[in-house]
């Protein structure tokens, strides 16, 4: 079945949003979904909520319109209704950066995951479950863009329409695997990390992969035409990959150009917004050269030391151990060895000092029920490892 319905109502104005959240306060759970803008903009803006009832109705809340959050936040907050959502991460993120903090949740992402499906996408589940096939024509839509036509309505409704329909499926499957306190604390810590992580505030060439390989002049190079880009996409307010790609700033930092025939050999220099500031890349080409190497700060944030031989031998070995038991007994238990031990968890035991099982309870996303579940055992193998 083809999803094109329409039907929803276009929240515009923060009387009819402190209306809407008065009307559904009460609601037992909302199905709910937003979407950013963050292909088009150097900082993502929230552009709308998506929230559908029980009853099939849909609302659907201009939020560059109706900007008070306060309703906003009183719906989608832990004290409001129940709300069954598909990643959290990204929703409670963009969420926190408007002062709305998301609780109260059910993951259909998270479900899907832990239930070991092969495709967790929101069409994929949708399609599998419900039979409906979502419309996929706007999934890179500039959302900012105003105002809406039918077939954005269409397709922001569709995105809820089944959502909670979906939920019902998945969290009775998660029911019948046994693993509703796994799925709901691997919920609450996504949620956690989406309000507690803080912003990436490391230079911009330190995020670029691919520079290991070059030498301390090219480093002092990617410096300057990586800072470029970063100016350049600020002033314009887009993201710096439409500015130029990651690519071609490495390619900069190895050929080092300094003249517009020289710089011109390089791919995408001479398109689009990249061919504005060529002068300017040359001049950072220059700069780079002539600092001849990155301040140590900024290096020791690049390439971070590393922990002593004995300390990464050691945390290898507990990898391998964790990895071995987790695999063992998901197999005992046939569900995902995400089940039995999320990747993060076991990371965190490579490295954790723990003396007692309740220790590792301070693990975030670690949880009680695995404590009383794997305590023991887990701490056998870390001591049986050297910890």
């Amino acid at each position: 079945m083809d999803e094109t319905n329409t039907d929803a109502s276009l929240v515009e104005t923060p009387e009819a949003l402190e209306a809407l959240a008065t009307r559904w306060h009460d609601e037992g759970e909302l199905a709910f979904d937003l979407e950013g803008d963050g292909l088009y903009r150097y900082r993502s803006q929230l552009c709308a909520v998506q929230l559908a009832t029980r009853a099939g109705d849909i609302a659907i809340l201009d939020t560059l319109a109706a900007t008070h959050r306060a309703p906003l936040a009183r719906l989608l907050g832990p004290e409001g209704p129940r709300k069954t959502v598909h990643d959290v991460s990204y929703d409670g993120r963009l969420l926190a950066e408007n002062d709305i903090l998301l609780g109260n949740v059910f993951d259909t992402s998270v479900a899907a995951r832990f239930l070991d499906e092969p495709a967790t996408g929101l069409s994929s589940l949708v399609a599998k479950y419900l039979d409906v096939t979502l419309p996929k024509g706007k999934q890179k839509a500039n959302w900012g863009k105003r105002p809406f036509g039918p077939d954005d309505l269409g397709y922001l409704a569709a995105d809820v329409r089944h959502l909670l329909e979906l939920g019902d499926r998945l969290e009775a499957a998660v029911e019948a695997a046994g693993i509703t306190p796994e799925v709901r604390a691997e919920t609450d810590y996504l949620l956690h990390r989406a309000l507690t992580d803080e912003p990436d505030t490391r230079p911009p060439w330190v995020r670029i992969k691919g520079r290991d390989d070059l030498d301390d002049v090219g480093l002092a190079i990617l410096r300057e035409v990586a800072q470029v880009r970063e100016d350049a996409a600020a002033s314009a307010d887009v993201p710096p990959f439409t500015i130029i790609g990651n690519r071609e700033l490495l390619e900069m930092a190895q050929r080092r150009p300094t003249s517009r025939s020289e710089l011109s050999r390089i791919r995408a220099t001479g398109r689009g917004r990249a061919r504005r500031y060529g002068r300017d890349f040359i001049d950072a080409v220059v700069r780079g050269q002539k600092a001849g190497q990155v301040p140590a700060d900024e290096l020791a944030e690049a390439f971070p030391e590393p922990p002593p031989r004995e300390e990464r031998e050691l945390r290898q070995k507990l990898r391998k151990k964790l990895s071995t038991w987790r695999k063992a007994e998901a197999a005992k238990r046939e569900v995902n060895s995400q089940v039995v031990l999320p990747g993060h968890c076991l990371e965190a035991l490579t490295s954790v000092q723990a003396s007692r099982p309740e220790d590792l309870a301070a693990i975030p996303g670690f949880g009680e029920f695995r404590v009383e579940r794997y305590g023991e055992e887990l701490m056998r193998l870390l001591s049986k490892a050297g910890r």
